[in-house]
């Protein structure tokens, strides 16, 4: 198909990315949590993640040319493979998820600012209703 857009022209056509299999996914699981049903995940070690309800997360993105192979591939939550996008594994831990020992015990620390959403300050109508009696009851 030609275009006569210069920017269209030049874009690498898009490759359909391949669904991590079942099999695969039993694999990495394994790998990092053995035969436990519920673990932490390897990114923030903080969330829990269950056998049946994990992510895959990729050491080194698909957009990177990061393969679906399991030296690549470790069990993550929801939140760090949204969050690191096209980052590693590793960085993202590194920069977001410090973790120190002190004696026997593991600490990690959530470096990650979290924004607080603002509370919108009620007017009209329905600011004053709170205040209402009931009429019904």
């Amino acid at each position: 198909m030609k275009t006569s857009n210069p920017f269209l022209a030049q874009s690498k056509p898009k490759t359909k990315r391949v669904a991590i299999n079942k099999d695969l996914r039993e694999k990495v699981w394994i790998k990092y949590m053995g035969n436990k049903t519920e673990g932490k995940c390897y990114c923030c070690e903080i969330k829990p993640i269950h056998f049946t309800d994990f992510y895959v997360g990729h050491n080194k993105a698909v957009a990177n040319n990061g393969k679906n192979h399991i030296t690549n591939l470790r069990p993550i939550c929801r939140s760090c493979n949204l969050g690191m996008k096209t980052k590693s594994i590793e960085w993202y831990k590194k920069k977001y998820y410090s973790t120190t020992k002190k004696g026997t015990s593991k600490t990690t620390t959530k470096k990650k600012i979290v924004k607080k959403k603002a509370v919108k300050k009620k007017t009209g109508i329905f600011s004053t209703m709170g205040n209402m009696r009931n009429p019904f009851g």
